[in-house]
Parts: C-alpha cells; structure tokens; sequence
C-alpha cells in the first residue's frame, strides 16, 4: 500500500540532500499565516490535498503578493476536499535562469521491481511532453548501484542538454558551471539514498530550476512512500557448480524401453560424450538394462549422481523433484519439461507448487533446477549434449578450447545458433528455459568462474525473475576481461506478450533496463546478425581494443567492398604513411598490376590479384604498429584464387595465420558467396581465423569494437 508524499515533505527531503528550496512556510489553517514576507512581496500558493499530483489542473496554484494570501487560502479551501485538506504551502517566488531554450528541468527518483533505485534527470516543466517525442533523448536515467554521479556526468558531456546548462551554444548562456553541475549530481545521489533507505517508492520534482547564482533549486514535487525493491540473493554451493560445469556422471528419467521419447535422444546424445557408460543412469522399472545402462526403478535406487534429466510430463516433476531432494541423490536438476510457468501451466499453478515446496528447504542443502523448459546444455571439454535433438539433425563441434559462454533463455534460438555458426568457439552452453530457479545471473556467476570463458552470450526475453539489477550488478562484478553480449527479445508490447507465452519470463521496462545494463558494461543488441558477428569476433579475438584511432585496414578484391568499407570506416580507416605506399607500389609493380591497382586504404587488389598479392600487401599493414586490425575482404569466384584446390588454398591460409600471430594483429576474413565455397571458408576456421559472410557482418563487430572500448 503506497501512502502520498505532499510537497511540504518533499522539499524537506531535498533539503537533507543540500539540494536548494524555496523559503516557504506552511499555514495548516488561516490563522497560521503570520508576516513572513513583506506584504506587497510576490509569492506562490499552493494547496497541500493527498493524493494530488497535478495542483494547477485544479486551481490549486496561485502567483500573487503575500497581501493576499488569506483570500487565496479560504478560495482554495472552499474547493478542496475537506478530508484532504492539508491547508497552503506558502513559498518565495523564485529567480531562475529562462531563454528561447528549454531551462526548466526534471527530477525523479524511482524505486523499481526489476531495476532497483533510478535516476531520472533531464527536460522538464512545460516542455517535458513537448520535447520527448521530438527529441532523441529528452530525459537520462541512472541506476545509483550501477552508475556513478561521475559516470553520468560523463554521459551528459555527450547531450544537449549539457550544452544549454554549461553554456556550450551559440549564444555562450551559461546557465551552471561544470563544477556546479558535477556537484548537484552527487546531491542526486544522495537524494535517491535517502528515498531508498526510507521506503520512497517515487519522487517527483518537476520543475527543478537553476537560479541566477547557478544553483539547482527544486520548486515543486510530489512522491510515494511503498514497497522497496528487494534483490535476489545469488547462492550457488561448491558442490553445485562443480556438478554445473563437469559433471562426472548422469542420470534420466523418462527414457522409454518401448518408444522413441525425449528421453532416448538425451541418452543418445550423452553415451557419446567422454562420461564413462557406467556412470550414466536411467530410472525405469520395466528393465534392469536398456542400450547398454544401467536400469533403476525408482529414483531413490540411484546412486549419487551430479546431474539428474527429468525428460518426464510437466504434471509428475514436483513428485520427482521432492524424491530427489528427500534422497539428495543429486546437486543439480535439468528439468526439460514445458508447460511449467508458461501459457500451458494454467493459472501457474504447477510453478507455484514447485516454488512453494522448494521454498520450505534450505537452498545450500537442496538440488538446485536448470529449467523448466530447458532443451538441454553443451559441456565442449567431456562431449557432453544433452540436448533432445538427434545427431542427424545437429551435429555439434565440441570447441574444448573455446572461449565463449552461451546462456539462452530459449533453446530453439540456441540451436539455431549452433546449427548456423558451428565455428562460434562455445565451450558451455545452457538453455535456461523458465528460470523457476537457477537464472542467467547465477549462471553468469558460475561460468565467469572459468578463466578460460573471455565471452558470456545471453539471449534473454525477460530479467530474471523480473530482477534486471541483480543481472546488471552481476555483469558488473565480473572481470573486466570478460565481455557480456546479449540479445534481448519481447522489447514491444506484444513481443513481452509472445515471451510470457513461451518461457513464462516477466519482462520490465525495457528502455531503462537496456540503460542500467549497458550501463554495467553489458553489449546489447537489437538484432540477430550484430549480435551473431560481435560473439564471432569476440570468439577469436577476446583480448581485442580498437582505439578511437585510425587503425583499420581494409583488402579486398571486389569495388563494393572497398566503397562500402570507406562510406562506413571512414574515420578509423589509417592513412597511409609514405612507407606504406612505396611498399606497396613495389607489390603491385611486381606483380604488374599498376595500372589496375593504386596504393590505398581501402586497397581494391581487383579480380587481378592472386594470394600472394594479398599477402605481401597484409604484411605491409601488419608491420604497420599503427594498425591493430585488417579486414580482408575475399570475393572466391575469380580465376586468380586457389579456392577449389583446398591443399594449396590451406598453405596460403597457414601463411595468413603466421602473419596475425608474427605481428600480432587481428584479421577479420569475409567470404562473401554462396555454398560451394563452403570448405574453402571452413578452411580458415581451422587455422583460427573467423569468417564473415559479408563485408556488413564484420564491420557490425568493428563497429561494436570502438563503441565498446
């Protein structure tokens, strides 16, 4: 139950944060108004009534001399609801800055479900629902656990707003000192602190000005104490994320001794992995032995295990998993079962006896659930899937040494994944499905545990648990070496709706939760082959920093390519330095193709040129320490490049490979044709160099790159 905030203790808020009010006074009843301002002195009037947001909407603002302040106080009381009537606030009128640009501004703090304690600060007064549609960002916000007063001033250099306050215009009004500025966001700050502590739920200022001495004064506002945003607390014990990681044996339940069922492909797919057959279990009572297992007939015949797959129908898992948990005959629950929390599970009713029963043990003591609705995961390092898709229709490419973490709250768009990048170098890989228990924050948390993971991919259709802080903070706290991409899906209103309908996901806000996490450091798209060409690039280049420099190279052998890279690269394109060009006009006399061919960055080499061309020209870029990345741009189809000979085509590649580790350079290769000249492009996966479909792709990584860094 949220309860009103009327002005009077809003502006005694703002002034335990030593943000500047009005001199005011409040006459609770006529008598009350005694001469603390000169009569003919001019004043504002307001009326103190619960529960109302907007005072000048109904009379209940008024601008006059103090002369007449009781003649307004009875007109206003007359209006008022008399079991609302808190009588008159009677305040100063202030001085403030005012121009032919907007000067009034906006301050909100905000206590959120999902996003914690916000910030919001930009346009206000009568322009704030004028200036919102217009204007590409017309109001900025903050979470305080993510950001810092410093990091959004730094935001704030980058608007216009900043421009109008600091003077930064054309007509040079400066309306606060950067010092000033700098100082009043740490007053925010402390402002929302103080609302967080003591339950404010929101507080409105709308307009805060800035005076004519150039301090930032509140004039009006309104807010609600209620409910404050509780985080999740992230538990996971050593046994769990052991068994998470490696586990060292398995067992299913739901594998069927007389048909094909999810089960038998998820069995399938695990004797082929490095887990040894007598380490992997089934429950089913009709058979002692079933291809090979070890047959039990109940759960509580098993031996210990690390992970138990309840491949079974949604209506029997709470059963399974209350056995599981009184036996603890495992640390880890994949539950693959839908219809538990989502469109199926009506009413929830399912979830919420699973919850309600997972509820009464104590978390460090109890198994802990991946799912439901989880297809299944990857561990590269043991072959171990145990997705329920057959290999005929998924062949995986077990990366053991590869550097990326792939959490998908759907499984469909994680297979599709592998089935389309088979190269992207994933060595873990989790469908979370419905998160009921175990979520993307811990599993961020268990999977940075690994030194070697340099790249954790989330495709997410909704915080977890609603809980888009407890995900911030915890891409926060990972090392910095370690980079968070994440595709967000349900962004729209039906998009949220079809979401809740296939993994029952709650999504919040997502313009301030798409802030608060790229805040944390988190790289987040909007679309699918951005997000698929950064995770690529990240894959095999994790360690990769593109300045604000010009320290781009681009080569190719089609015109498109080098015009699209000069219209898009422009400003990180390198010039060439007098050696460059005289080195490269050597190359291109050598092979004689001068006349086709000039020295340049972009270099069109044109169908003319062969692989050594290309070669000599990238070591020229490469010897160039200005340069940290080329993009060699690969157009098969021409007569000159060995790209059905595979053999002579691999000891180019090899060459090409010696280069990047020689001079330590990161080259970024597009093919762009068709699939005939798919083992030509597998070609250079295999000496570590990623591949792009098309120029396009790889300078949505580039890009990506020098926004990052």
């Amino acid at each position: 139950m949220s309860t009103f905030i009327t002005e009077p203790t809003c502006y005694e808020i703002l002034k335990r944060a030593n943000i500047s009010i009005p001199k005011y006074f409040v006459a609770y009843k006529i008598d009350d108004i005694a001469q603390q301002f000169l009569s003919d002195e001019k004043v504002v009037i307001k009326g103190i009534i619960e529960d109302l947001w907007h005072k000048s909407d109904v009379g209940m603002v008024a601008f006059t001399t103090f002369s007449n302040a009781k003649k307004i106080y009875q007109e206003m009381e007359s209006k008022a609801d008399k079991k609302k009537w808190n009588g008159c606030l009677i305040s100063e009128t202030v001085s403030f800055h005012k121009g032919p640009l907007p000067t009034e501004l906006l301050l909100s703090i905000q206590d959120d479900s999902s996003l914690g304690t916000i910030i919001t600060f930009g346009f206000g007064g009568v322009h704030t629902e004028l200036l919102n549609p217009e204007l590409k960002q017309s109001v900025f916000n903050w979470s305080i656990e993510i950001t810092s007063p410093h990091q959004a001033y730094e935001q704030l250099e980058q608007t216009l707003l900043w421009k109008i306050l600091t003077g930064n215009t054309r007509d040079k009004k400066q309306l606060i000192s950067e010092k000033e500025l700098k100082s009043s966001l740490v007053k925010f700050w402390a402002l929302a602190n103080i609302c967080k502590n003591e339950s404010i739920s929101l507080l409105e200022i709308n307009p805060i000005v800035i005076k004519l001495d150039g301090a930032i004064c509140g004039l009006d506002g309104v807010g609600l104490r209620g409910k404050n945003y509780t985080p999740k607390q992230l538990e996971i014990n050593n046994e769990s994320l052991t068994a998470i990681i490696s586990p060292k044996s398995i067992a299913i339940v739901g594998v069927s001794s007389t048909k094909v069922s999810f089960g038998n492909i998820i069995l399938e797919n695990i004797k082929k992995s490095e887990i040894a057959k007598e380490n992997i279990f089934i429950v089913n009572k009709t058979v002692s032995t079933y291809n090979e297992i070890t047959s039990v007939a109940s759960i509580s015949a098993l031996p210990n295990v690390d992970v138990i797959i309840l491949a079974i129908p949604a209506s029997t898992c709470l059963e399974a998993i209350k056995e599981i948990c009184s036996t603890k005959k495992s640390p880890i629950i994949y539950l693959v079962a839908g219809g538990i929390g989502d469109s199926a599970d009506f009413n929830h009713l399912i979830k919420k006896d699973i919850e309600s029963y997972l509820h009464t043990l104590n978390i460090n003591q109890r198994a802990r659930i991946i799912g439901p609705n989880s297809l299944g995961i990857i561990l590269a390092e043991i072959k171990l899937n145990t997705l329920f898709i057959p290999e005929s229709k998924l062949n995986i490419n077990f990366h053991s040494q590869g550097t990326i973490a792939f959490i998908a709250q759907s499984g469909a768009f994680f297979i599709t994944r592998l089935s389309r990048n088979h190269n992207l170098p994933i060595k873990y890989g989790f469908c979370i499905g419905n998160q009921l228990d175990l979520n993307a924050s811990d599993m961020i948390n268990v999977l940075s545990t690994d030194s070697s993971i340099k790249v954790i991919a989330l495709y997410l259709e909704g915080p977890p648990n609603s809980d888009a802080l407890t995900l911030a903070k915890t891409i926060k706290n990972i090392p910095n070496s370690k980079k968070v991409v994440i595709y967000r899906a349900g962004r729209s209103k039906r998009g949220m709706k079809a979401a809740a309908g296939h993994t029952g996901s709650l999504a919040s806000n997502y313009d301030l939760e798409k802030k608060i996490l790229t805040d944390a450091g988190g790289i987040l798209f909007e679309d699918f082959s951005k997000f698929e060409s950064t995770l690529l690039a990240y894959g095999y280049y994790p360690s990769l920093i593109l300045s604000n420099k010009k320290n781009i190279a681009i080569i190719t052998n089609a015109g498109f390519e080098s015009v699209s890279s000069a219209d898009i690269l422009d400003s990180s394109l390198a010039t060439l330095t007098e050696e460059n060009y005289q080195e490269l006009s050597m190359i291109l006399t050598k092979y004689g193709i001068t006349n086709l061919v000039s020295p340049s960055n972009p270099l069109d080499l044109t169908p003319m040129a062969n692989e050594d061309v290309y070669l000599e020209c990238i070591e020229v870029f490469c010897k160039d320490k200005r340069i940290d990345c080329l993009v060699v741009g690969i157009v098969p189809l021409t007569a000159m490049l060995e790209t059905y000979s595979l053999p002579k085509a691999q000891e180019k590649i090899k060459q090409l490979s010696e280069l990047s580790c020689k001079y330590r350079k990161t080259i970024l290769v597009t093919i762009d044709a068709g699939n005939e000249y798919y083992n030509y492009k597998e070609s250079f996966f295999k000496y570590q160099i990623p591949v792009f479909n098309s120029i396009q792709d790889a300078f949505c990584a580039l890009t990506t790159f020098s926004r990052v860094n």
